[in-house]
């Protein structure tokens, strides 16, 4: 027997339209769709009032930059932030290592919310 979940939606919400139930649908379905995101490491980072600190809105994970002379806490994404980025980049080209989205390089005008990919290596 196959659930429905419009039966749901309606049951659980029976004051809301037709429209406001498929809105409701469709945010779980992308609230969905990011928890799976999360757990292959793509975040959906966005910025904190600490420098060089991003939480991730879904999973709660926390976001690092090395460069800022932070101690990430145990399982946090080392990443890198918008004031560092520039010498990330140019610390990788010296090394001659390919950067990884692991560690996100955000957008020179720092963007928010930032999507960090899995272990991908950034197309430039």
């Amino acid at each position: 027997m196959a659930h429905d979940p419009s039966a749901a939606l309606t049951s659980e919400f029976p004051t809301l339209s037709p429209a406001q139930r498929q809105a409701l649908r469709q945010q779980i379905e992308a609230d969905l769709a990011q928890i799976k995101r999360c757990q292959a490491g793509e975040h959906l980072l966005e910025a904190t009032k600490s420098p060089g600190v991003l939480v991730c809105r879904v999973c709660r994970i926390v976001g690092v930059c090395l460069w800022c002379e932070l101690i990430p806490p145990p399982g946090a994404v080392i990443l890198v932030c918008p004031a560092h980025r520039d010498f990330a980049r140019l610390q990788a080209i010296a090394l001659g290592t390919p950067l990884l989205s692991a560690s996100p390089l955000p957008p020179a005008a720092a963007a928010t919310p930032i999507a960090a990919a899995g272990a991908q290596a950034e197309k430039e």
